[in-house]
């Protein structure tokens, strides 16, 4: 059986140009399913399936983890594409006599991350109506760099004392306007100085939304440190998605544990 077949659109595995014989296969599956003892249990591996483009295709906003249906990469001087639709599933057996013949690669542990964060993204991205999201990315984007070097943590490269951006709208439906609020969750050991200044450029973000947009600012808490802030609290806002900016720059590292030790 070829391994096209196993896609999940039945349309697709005929198409043999998906998968040519110079494309970059790479592993997507957890290592805990890879080292798996039991054969039985997880029989499995997936791969994700990249293709070389030439360099007239590359774009900025497929890098990263800027689009959930695309990918591309650069693997020793060679660019590389992935759709989101070109995961093949192979079994265990089947994959090692494969490799017994082939050139190995790693990625770097850059390349890993941005895989690992476009999976992801494809189910946890932020569900917001766009016509919010086009107003609050004109302002957040010229925003962050101002916000990352704030909260940077001295001594540790990558590291901040903002654990996550948050935001709240009172309607998850297209509409002219919304009420919205924005709150940074900050690590319990920040500063009282770096504390005010986080505070001071969250405010100075949902002030800017406000006046490029017409929404209105409700926000009662813009930062607030971890150990004060209840569970109960978070779960009417909505986690921003910055993967994109934290790989950009350097931080491997964007999950909500951001403990440098």
């Amino acid at each position: 059986m070829s391994w096209l077949d196993s896609l999940p659109r039945a349309d697709l595995r005929k198409r043999h140009k998906l998968m040519p014989e110079n494309a970059l296969l790479v592993v997507i599956s957890q290592d805990c399913d890879i080292a798996c003892r039991a054969d039985s249990a997880d029989p499995c591996i997936e791969l994700c399936v990249f293709r070389p483009i030439k360099s007239r295709d590359v774009f900025h906003g497929n890098q990263f983890v800027h689009s959930v249906r695309k990918l591309q990469l650069v693997v020793e001087g060679q660019w590389f594409e992935a759709k989101v639709e070109a995961i093949v599933t192979v079994q265990k057996a089947e994959l090692a006599e494969v490799l017994a013949g082939v050139c190995l690669s790693v990625l770097s542990e850059f390349d890993r991350q941005c895989v690992v964060r476009w999976r992801a993204n494809r189910y946890s991205r932020t569900a917001l109506p766009d016509q919010f999201n086009e107003q609050l990315f004109k302002v957040l984007e010229p925003a962050l760099p101002k916000i990352d070097e704030a909260a940077r943590i001295e001594g540790y490269e990558g590291k901040s004392y903002i654990r996550a951006l948050y935001v709240w709208i009172d309607s998850l439906v297209e509409a002219d306007c919304y009420d919205f609020e924005i709150f940074a969750l900050l690590r319990d050991d920040v500063g009282d100085e770096v504390f005010s200044a986080i505070q001071d450029l969250i405010e100075e973000l949902a002030v800017s939304l406000s006046d490029v947009s017409g929404f209105n600012d409700v926000s009662e808490n813009y930062v607030d440190r971890d150990s004060h802030t209840f569970v109960s609290y978070l779960t009417r806002f909505v986690k921003l998605n910055l993967d994109s900016e934290s790989l950009k720059s350097g931080d491997s590292d964007t999950g909500v544990d951001l403990d440098p030790s």
